[in-house]
């Protein structure tokens, strides 16, 4: 999954979230950021480009306890290429090879085919802004609207877990966007009670986020942290008993469907020091004021 953003006709940056798939012993995924260098073709239709940049990865190995695996965090770098063959409706596709070498970590290749849409076609993009307006500002009477309660439910997994652990999961959350492209948040997180674990505390996060149609969709990627105020974690499980400052990791994607209403689709990877680390989905229901 990756969203590429234009600098000039020449040049381009990508945020990502990499799956490297079940490889023997390893399990990794996580977020890449690259700078692009490109060239176009067939006028336009056809772009190749060369990527390099940063992958924070997530390593499940199949080592550990009884009832978990280890989790390794780490740092690598991701080089990759591209062709990508665009059509006059928006939609595109490309082929992609990426490369990545971890010092800590097992280098992978890796070829993928995706399908893609060029969201400039859905209107010019947009910045939120902090400047209040009035309920018939805005193209299509879509209003600028600089605060938002989402009320969350979902589903929470154990990545670490030797058996599968699943539960339902809820939160809460305030945004605030305090200048062009960057939203705050604070919120309450609850990952729902497993064997392996129960946790829940506050959030909170800065987001680079960009607006298409209007204002109506938005999409943002949040860096934050987790305090976990309840908790139980399983016997044995040592030092991370008393763990409760984690990370928290969130792409996000929105939808305004009616007025101030909208819809939010948020995943969550909490990123912990002992591995407990967790996919936490979200789906919820917004008002913007």
């Amino acid at each position: 999954m990756s969203y590429w953003e234009d600098l000039g006709d020449q040049f381009a940056y990508s945020v990502s979230w990499i799956n490297e798939g079940h490889l023997t012993g390893h399990h990794r995924d996580g977020p890449a950021c690259q700078l692009w260098g490109r060239t176009n073709l067939l006028k336009g239709k056809l772009s190749l480009a060369g990527g390099v940049g940063p992958y924070l990865f997530f390593d499940t190995l199949q080592t550990g306890g009884s009832m978990y695996k280890d989790i390794e965090h780490g740092l690598a770098g991701v080089g990759s290429l591209s062709a990508t063959w665009h059509t006059e409706s928006g939609w595109l596709v490309q082929l992609l090879g990426n490369y990545i070498v971890a010092e800590s970590n097992i280098n992978t290749g890796s070829i993928l085919l995706g399908i893609g849409y060029d969201l400039d076609k859905l209107g010019r993009p947009k910045s939120r802004s902090v400047k209040p307006r009035s309920a018939t500002d805005g193209d299509n009477g879509v209003k600028d609207m600089d605060n938002e309660i989402t009320v969350f439910l979902g589903g929470t997994s154990i990545n670490a877990s030797k058996k599968s652990q699943t539960s339902i999961a809820t939160g809460i959350e305030y945004r605030r966007n305090i200048i062009p492209y960057l939203d705050w948040t604070i919120g309450w997180l609850y990952e729902g009670n497993m064997s392996l674990i129960r946790r829940g505390g506050l959030t909170t996060q800065f987001w680079p986020t960009k607006s298409f149609l209007d204002n109506r969709i938005s999409l943002g990627m949040g860096l934050g942290m987790y305090v976990a105020l309840d908790t139980r974690y399983s016997a044995g499980a040592g030092e991370d008993e008393d763990e409760t400052l984690l990370g928290l990791i969130t792409p996000t994607i929105s939808y305004r469907f009616a007025g101030p209403w909208l819809v939010r689709l948020s995943w969550n990877r909490t990123v912990s020091r002992y591995d407990r680390d967790a996919d936490v989905i979200l789906v919820g229901i917004g008002y913007g004021f």
